[in-house]
């Protein structure tokens, strides 16, 4: 889940509001690949493990290495499947969207 808090996906909410500008989706989400490939090939190294150990550097090693992107697309889905944690990311997702820094000062009766 803290690998999923820290992907950067700003870029692709604010695309997929798209407030009038024309966007080129395959570039944007070609560019966000880029950036988070570490942390899928971890999520997908932990998914691979199913523990709570971390999964070896040998085997992130060997994923970074060998899997294509196509592989890699489709060891997500099975793991996602799998693990049935579309409740989870939804909740992740909502959570991502809040502001978790700001509080409300509580009031009592009588202030």
């Amino acid at each position: 889940s803290k690998i999923l808090l820290d992907l950067d996906t700003d870029e692709l909410v604010g695309a997929m509001k798209n407030e009038g500008k024309e966007i080129n989706l395959l570039d944007l989400g070609a560019k966000n690949i880029i950036e988070n490939k570490d942390k899928m090939i971890k999520m997908i190294a932990y998914g691979i493990v199913n523990s709570e150990k971390e999964p070896s550097k040998r085997l992130i090693k060997f994923l970074n290495e060998n899997l294509t992107a196509k592989e890699g697309l489709k060891l997500m889905t099975v793991i996602v499947q799998q693990m049935d944690v579309n409740p989870f990311l939804a909740s992740l997702v909502s959570i991502k969207g809040m502001n978790l820094l700001q509080t409300k000062k509580a009031t009592t009766p009588g202030e």
